[in-house]
């Protein structure tokens, strides 16, 4: 087609080509921004992740440093639970020998008391032995006298041997003496 005069020309579509290069640098700035965006993400991703390694750490130790307090509160708890039933056991201990000791003591008491009284039962059966063996020999001088038996032959006779009486040989035998010679 000719060109009419009086009538503009039409440009050539020049300026999209232009326009296409300015694409590829937008696409250039969109990609480098883009890189540089998930850059920054990924070093944020880097430190988040490093913080809450680091902060688990710390839980995780001080977990266990709580642990091992605990465990330590324990063993003190159990030592002491220990020294006190030792303390109590050795208290009881203690207090059974007190009272054995004192049941002993008791019974030594008793024993001597026991003692006492069978002594002085044994000197009472004494006495009253004394007293009928003093009496026994009063009544055998007695009737010696009213008899005037002279011999001791005949006060065997009649009135038995010594031992009957529960009086020793010597001691009746001296008895009746003394009764001759006062008759």
């Amino acid at each position: 087609m000719c060109h009419i005069p009086g009538v503009k020309k039409k440009k050539k579509k020049k300026k999209k080509k232009k326009k296409k290069k300015k694409k590829k640098k937008k696409k250039k700035k969109r990609r480098r921004r883009r890189r540089k965006e998930e850059k920054k993400k990924k070093k944020k991703r880097r430190r988040r992740r490093r913080r809450r390694r680091r902060r688990r750490k710390e839980e995780e130790e001080e977990e266990k440093k709580k642990k091992k307090k605990k465990k330590k509160k324990k063993k003190k708890k159990k030592k002491r639970r220990k020294e006190e039933e030792e303390e109590e056991e050795e208290e009881e201990e203690e207090e059974e020998e007190e009272e054995e000791e004192e049941e002993e003591e008791e019974e030594e008491e008793e024993e001597e008391e026991e003692e006492e009284e069978e002594e002085e039962e044994e000197e009472e059966e004494e006495e009253e032995e004394e007293d009928h063996r003093k009496i026994k020999i009063k009544q055998i001088a007695a009737a010696i006298r009213r008899a005037g038996i002279l011999c001791l032959a005949k006060v065997r006779a009649l009135f038995g041997p010594p031992a009957a009486h529960g009086v020793r040989h010597s001691r009746l035998s001296a008895a009746w003496r003394t009764a001759l010679s006062v008759t």
